[in-house]
């Protein structure tokens, strides 16, 4: 389950950035996953409070934004695909090799405490 490690980098990363800015502690984590990020978030959600333990973001909410998968077809422009249709226009059938959106893995926000 890589989303353990996912949720070690987060506690990480968070941390550091806490200690930077003179924080306490961080309340709320807010984070971006693409849904062709091969992440699963129900996993990192549970993997999250164990890796969160004894650390500045013990007890810190993880809140996680799904990002839809939008490509770009030669003949549309940017699409939102859907995955069960693989990677191809939904108004021409084309393939759409160029992903624009959908492979994010981004730490987005934080709530820092003093």
């Amino acid at each position: 389950m890589h989303e353990t490690s996912i949720a070690l980098e987060l506690v990480r990363s968070a941390g550091e950035i806490a200690s930077r800015y003179g924080a306490c502690r961080v309340s709320k984590v807010g984070v971006r996953i693409g849904v062709l990020s091969s992440v699963v978030p129900e996993a990192l959600e549970f993997a999250f409070p164990g890796a969160a333990l004894g650390t500045a973001l013990e007890g810190a909410v993880l809140q996680i934004e799904r990002v839809g998968a939008v490509a770009c077809c030669a003949e549309c422009g940017e699409v939102e695909i859907r995955l069960e249709r693989g990677l191809r226009c939904p108004l021409c059938g084309r393939p759409t090799p160029r992903i624009v959106q959908g492979e994010e893995l981004e730490l987005d926000t934080l709530e820092l405490e003093e």
